[in-house]
């Protein structure tokens, strides 16, 4: 594998109003492999450079955001989404002329539309220090990185799930203390990306999920947690169950009932004499032959 490293300085195309760089996102088009990435500076833009040289192609302003853009996501559609770091009660969804890009090497961006965003309840949502976000290879849900990790529904902007500080199976710890002077135990979250690892072509890393964590004091670490979508189902496992590879469910019910929207079930070939009702959007995946579901 070949890493390449570039900086502002590799870039003079790039006006020198611009000095900071947000949560960056990949995208595909006409078999051309785009990196797009947030700039911070006077304003807010997003440039384009080809993914295999991080050579420069084009930047453009994001209209309606005016300095800051942290981060930035495109669905499956090509569509692109932004938002500012502070007090976001919504995201901005924006149309990309991606034959510009290609043919005439021009970024065109125009804002679509903003979607609001609620909590599981129906009330809105305020976010702060929104450092990432990313959207799910279906295009459904959208991941947030702020006071930990936001999961919307896309098409409604309502919360389906968050993160929590220190426990549980979404267990996403930081300490947000961050305040100049920063102590020992600061640490704020950063970026992500989806990336399925589950197949071995990263040695001991697993999972579709991964988020950086910075912790942000004198001599600064980085930490990357990666989270599985993946709810494993074994009929023949005896012990404590959790829901992992190792640690498989017996009854498909338990992962049902642990799933969450976007969740992915594999079962384990067999029969399980069980009635359930699945209401959530899940993927249920048979590994190693059929099976069976029902009494």
């Amino acid at each position: 594998m070949i890493v390449g490293c570039q900086t502002f300085d590799d870039w003079p195309e790039l006006p020198s109003q611009y000095w900071h760089l947000g949560d960056p996102e990949y995208f595909e088009f006409g078999g051309q492999g785009y990196d797009l990435i947030p700039l911070e500076g006077r304003e807010a833009a997003i440039a384009a450079f080809r993914a295999d040289s991080l050579q420069y192609v084009a930047h453009a302003p994001i209209p309606g955001q005016p300095i800051k853009a942290p981060w930035c996501a495109v669905d499956p559609q090509g569509d692109v989404y932004s938002s500012n770091s502070q007090d976001i009660t919504a995201v901005n969804k924006f149309k990309v002329d991606w034959d510009a890009l290609k043919n005439s090497n021009k970024l065109k961006i125009t804002h679509w539309t903003s979607i609001l965003l609620d909590d599981e309840n129906g009330n809105r949502v305020r976010l702060y220090n929104v450092q990432g976000g990313v959207i799910s290879p279906s295009g459904e849900l959208l991941y947030i990185v702020a006071d930990g990790i936001h999961v919307f529904d896309l098409s409604t902007g309502r919360r389906v799930a968050r993160s929590t500080n220190g426990s549980g199976i979404f267990n996403y710890e930081f300490d947000a203390d961050c305040t100049p002077p920063f102590d020992s135990e600061c640490e704020e979250p950063e970026g992500l990306t989806i990336w399925d690892l589950d197949d071995g072509r990263a040695p001991g890393i697993r999972g579709q999920l991964h988020v950086l964590l910075l912790d942000n004091d004198i001599a600064d670490d980085v930490y990357l947690k990666h989270y599985t979508g993946t709810i494993h189902v074994d009929r023949s496992f005896i012990g404590l169950p959790l829901g992992t590879p190792s640690h498989p469910f017996p009854f498909v019910t338990l992962a049902n009932n642990l799933a969450w929207d976007g969740a992915r079930i594999k079962i384990k070939a067999g029969s399980y004499p069980e009635t359930l009702t699945i209401s959530k959007r899940v993927q249920v995946v048979a590994t190693g032959g059929s099976v069976t579901i029902g009494k």
